[in-house]
């Protein structure tokens, strides 16, 4: 019995891993509930029929422009490595946004970017929709086109080099999406300006200027160890 049971568990093991060969040559999957398909046109039109018109017309945008996405959900897509952006995100649900134009910002797309910690107020005041992730050293905008993601990382960019002011920087912004939307376009609107550079991550530093985690830790382990001196005497 034994002689039978192990030449049939290989073969099974064979043929797992046959099917989980072939399933990676097929590329992209959907992953959700604990089930695994291919990714197709069909199974992400099937996910997308009842999203918002504005998520629909982003996803076919995003799709037309870049391909099937990498990860699909119930309430998101994701694309990854969409030069020149790292990561671009498509989600279901609408976030209504009345500037430049009033649109709901559906599409988030991400640059590795250190944005310095004295432009961040002025960033916020360029565009709420402009978010900052400083610790992976991340700069994302969104919207609802590709198009206005381009203008308001430019307009950023503009911003944290000092070329502009926030108020000139809105002020081109508002022109730009203006112009935009009667079909006249320029160089903000067609893609980015500026250099996407790695590396740009900022784990953060300590009261003193130094890595704070473990510097904290040791001053921690200080205090409590007089403290326990004191109570002691």
């Amino acid at each position: 019995m034994k002689k039978f049971a192990l030449p049939f568990m290989t073969a099974a093991l064979l043929i797992v891993a046959a099917c989980s060969h072939d399933q990676k040559k097929q590329g992209k999957e959907i992953t959700s509930s604990g089930y695994t398909m291919k990714v197709t046109n069909e199974s992400v039109a099937a996910v997308t029929k009842d999203w918002p018109l504005a998520s629909r017309a982003a996803t076919n945008s995003m799709i037309n422009k870049y391909g099937l996405p990498n990860i699909v959900s119930a309430d998101q897509l994701i694309w990854y490595n969409t030069a020149p952006f790292k990561r671009t995100v498509v989600y279901k649900d609408e976030l209504k946004h009345q500037f430049p134009y009033e649109h709901s910002d559906v599409l988030v797309q991400v640059v590795d970017y250190r944005v310095p910690r004295d432009k961040l107020d002025e960033i916020s005041q360029l565009d709420g929709s402009l978010l900052v992730d400083r610790t992976k050293g991340e700069l994302a905008a969104r919207s609802d086109k590709e198009e206005m993601n381009f203008l308001a990382l430019n307009l950023a960019d503009k911003v944290i080099r000092g070329d502009m002011s926030v108020e000139q920087a809105k002020s081109t912004y508002e022109k730009s999406a203006l112009a935009f939307s009667t079909g006249t376009s320029n160089r903000y609107l067609t893609g980015l300006n500026f250099r996407v550079e790695g590396n740009t991550a900022d784990p953060g530093l300590g009261a003193k200027g130094q890595p704070g985690s473990l510097e904290a830790q040791e001053e921690a382990h200080d205090a409590a160890k007089k403290v326990e001196e004191i109570q002691s005497n």
